[in-house]
């Protein structure tokens, strides 16, 4: 074997690895995009899930009314506040549905999942805002209605309504920071 032919084999074995080098980067970027989509579709569902409730949910202060009346101030503010989360929820799910990794370039993507990340964040922050007088106008109101097994069902309702929340708040959040850091590991590649 002379020179030339041995760097007519290095070449050829070059270009195969550089063949393969480029092969694995587009598995794993292809990888990284089905994560981040199923991740994406994990968090449609919660969203598309909480819109649902929060549009059945007036529903059910309607149906309490036939054992007991809390006036139609407790009632409109109680639709209200599901009727405005509903909403917000749905911009939620209109911006992370919006998240389209077949024409977003990867930055792109992560810009928009940062900026889902702040409109959720103050969404929770409104949310809590209308809450609390909602709150302070229910409890008033199961107060004057005067059965103690009314204001107990209403303490025991918001103490194993803010577990469950917060449990659904901290898987929402972390699904997002998992798409984020994916998005962000996929860029730092780049």
């Amino acid at each position: 074997m002379d020179i030339d032919e041995l760097k007519k084999q290095w070449q050829s074995m070059e270009l195969r690895i550089e063949k393969l080098e480029e092969e694995n980067h587009r598995l794993m970027s292809s990888i990284s995009s089905n994560r981040v989509a199923g991740l994406r579709g994990r968090l449609l569902t919660r969203y598309c899930m909480m819109i649902i409730v929060c549009i059945i949910s007036p529903v059910w202060l309607l149906l309490l009314d036939n054992v007991f009346y809390v006036g139609w101030v407790a009632n409109v503010c109680y639709a209200l506040f599901f009727m405005i989360t509903a909403v917000a929820n749905g911009y939620v799910y209109y911006l992370i549905r919006n998240i389209d990794l077949s024409t977003m370039t990867i930055k792109e993507a992560l810009t928009a999942a940062t900026n889902v990340d702040i409109v959720r964040r103050r969404m929770k922050i409104l949310g809590w805002v209308l809450a609390m007088p909602l709150l302070v106008i229910l409890f008033y109101a199961f107060y004057e209605v005067g059965r103690d097994e009314i204001i107990y069902g209403a303490w025991v309702g918001l103490v194993v309504g803010a577990i469950c929340g917060g449990i659904y708040e901290r898987n929402t959040r972390q699904l997002i920071r998992q798409m984020r850091q994916t998005l962000a590991e996929e860029l730092g590649e780049e």
